[in-house]
């Protein structure tokens, strides 16, 4: 199972950081973090996040 993933292609590479990756998607959301885009606010504390899984697993903290 680890050799696998390093086998998988990684067609969509960064044009700042050569780093590669086997979605599209995944690659749009890399690219956020070299622009420092952070669009999802939490209302609890106001702090930043570049996806709405990162302010999800955030917002624990507030509830416990």
């Amino acid at each position: 199972r680890h050799r696998r993933k390093h086998l998988v292609t990684k067609p969509y590479q960064c044009s700042n950081c050569a780093a590669g990756f086997a979605a599209h998607s995944a690659l749009l959301l890399h690219q956020k973090s070299h622009v420092g885009a952070r669009p999802c606010i939490c209302s609890d504390c106001g702090k930043g996040f570049r996806d709405s899984t990162s302010l999800r697993r955030h917002q624990r903290i507030h509830t416990g």
